[in-house]
């Protein structure tokens, strides 16, 4: 779904740059195939980088950055003269609330416009999220207690205006899943109470 925007976004701006923060190793920019003119930043910390650049290799237009995103430091070497799609993919619970202000207000004050897609998390998503296995395997809990309006960032920075909030469990994309996933997602996307806990990709423009 995040693939999808950056795709649309593209489409209407060819040599826009594209921010994937806490990228680790997806393979976006394979998935994507940006236009030759767009410019393309994968960031993360130093020693996933340093890991990334094993499968990966830097070519014309694209650049694997090891930085720590709640510093501001990793804006430095990216160029702030073109609209951007920043993507940030299962990043959001691991900084708090005040380090994800800091960084949209970083970003959007950075860029002459664009558009900014992450999943969203409730906040009983993100209490329970310390139990998920995935989560338990890297030892590292939830940073910040999410929320349930997607609103609620646009109060964080005031250049950005919500543009749409897509359904993670009611996307075409669980036709693809595994037949018992496909079910629960059913169940809950047909009770409204349970339909908000089931993930959100959320995109605003600045």
């Amino acid at each position: 779904m995040l693939d999808a925007c950056t795709v649309e976004f593209l489409a209407a701006h060819p040599d826009a740059t594209v921010l994937d923060l806490g990228c680790g190793l997806d393979d976006r920019r394979e998935r994507v195939d940006p236009p030759k003119d767009a410019r393309w930043f994968d960031i993360d910390y130093p020693d996933v980088i340093a890991l990334r650049q094993r499968f990966y290799s830097e070519t014309a237009g694209y650049q694997m950055i090891g930085a720590s995103l709640t510093s501001p430091d990793f804006l430095h070497c990216i160029p702030m003269d073109r609209p951007a799609i920043i993507v940030a993919d299962g990043l959001l619970p691991f900084l708090t609330e005040e380090e994800i202000k800091q960084l949209f207000r970083r970003l959007t004050a950075h860029f002459p416009g664009g558009q900014l897609a992450f999943n969203g998390y409730s906040r009983l998503a993100s209490r329970l999220m310390v139990a998920h296995p995935s989560i338990k395997a890297i030892g590292i809990a939830p940073a910040n207690s999410g929320f349930d309006d997607p609103h609620e960032p646009e109060t964080w920075d005031p250049h950005l205006k919500l543009i749409d909030a897509q359904s993670i469990i009611g996307s075409p994309y669980v036709a693809r899943a595994p037949g018992t996933y496909r079910a629960i997602c059913h169940l809950m996307y047909c009770v409204p109470a349970l339909r908000k806990e089931g993930g959100w990709i959320l995109r605003y423009h600045f």
